[in-house]
């Protein structure tokens, strides 16, 4: 996998760069596939920070989507996912029922 993400310099929060946070939203969509609301972005955004910045290194997919499911416990098998969908059923819904 071919994408990095580079460290920022400081770890404070106002070098949060809104584009950095969309960018890793968008390797998380890409590579795992999620839509990561906005206000986790920003909060994963932090977690990749703190892991970039003691390494000073430009942060791999693979090092951003291992941490992902980390954080999360997203997916199965070494992760342990915390929820799995094993069924649905669709059914209607009359209005009376919803009352």
């Amino acid at each position: 996998m071919m994408a990095s993400v580079r460290p920022p310099r400081r770890s404070s929060a106002s070098t949060r760069s809104p584009a950095k946070v969309v960018g890793i939203a968008y390797l998380v969509k890409q590579y795992l596939p999620l839509h990561l609301p906005g206000k986790i972005q920003t909060a994963f955004y932090q977690v990749v920070q703190a892991l970039a910045d003691p390494e000073a290194r430009e942060m791999t997919v693979d090092d951003i989507t291992t941490a992902f499911r980390s954080t999360y416990h997203f997916g199965s098998g070494t992760y342990g996912g915390r929820l799995i969908l094993r069924s649905f059923k669709l059914s209607s819904v009359l209005d009376s029922e919803l009352a």
